[in-house]
């Protein structure tokens, strides 16, 4: 396994990293590695890593395989639970002639 500044991870060992992180700085130490990764915005976490666990490590790759009719029906579907005045009519079920007037 090797690792880059720039690569998304996910580290099963470290359940305090919530899904995949970006790797800030990777360092080879030994049979394993040393990672600077950003928690949150501007927040790093040094994270040791053996080579049995960086083996386990899932890093994200654009491969341009993805389907991007489910993707944008995610973020559809996401900006439709958004709360506010705009995604709820953009997102109302019925159409325009159908609705009752306000007044």
């Amino acid at each position: 396994m090797h690792f880059e500044p720039g690569q998304r991870v996910r580290v099963p060992h470290r359940p305090d990293l919530s899904g995949h992180v970006r790797v800030e700085m990777a360092l080879p130490q030994g049979d394993g590695w040393q990672l600077y990764v950003e928690q949150a915005f501007g927040s790093f976490v040094k994270v040791h890593l053996t080579a049995e666990q960086a083996i386990a490590c899932e890093v994200l790759t654009e491969d341009g395989a993805g389907n991007s009719a489910a993707l944008l029906a995610g973020l559809w579907t996401g900006g439709c639970e958004l709360p506010g005045p705009a995604p709820s009519r953009l997102c109302s079920r019925r159409p325009r002639s159908a609705r009752t007037p306000t007044r």
